[in-house]
């Protein structure tokens, strides 16, 4: 929600409250991209949650590690194509941004 509502309100401060269809597209795309990541990291941590935080979903069992992987992919492809279909820079600098933060 941090993320999206930073983007919501650059756009505001940039462009004004006539511009809310772009604040809630990047809203939407930020907020996609970021769930991704939350869904992989969860999935890397999930040895040590099983030890520190056995009740969370992953370390009980509730969600299969497949699936938080393909929950993952469809964040990220959701979050990347509405970013490819705004502006093509962004979309670039997303696919950075994640390629760099990955390795």
């Amino acid at each position: 929600m941090m993320a999206g509502s930073s983007v919501i309100f650059m756009i505001t401060f940039q462009k004004g409250l006539h511009n809310l269809g772009s604040g809630g597209l990047g809203f939407l795309t930020v907020t996609l991209i970021a769930l991704g990541g939350f869904a992989i990291n969860d999935y890397f941590d999930s040895e040590s949650d099983a030890i520190v935080h056995p009740e969370r979903p992953i370390p009980s069992n509730q969600i299969s590690n497949l699936r938080v992987i393909q929950i993952s992919v469809l964040m990220f492809v959701a979050g990347l194509a509405l970013t490819l279909a705004k502006n093509p820079l962004a979309f670039d600098c997303c696919i950075s941004f994640d390629v760099f933060n990955t390795y």
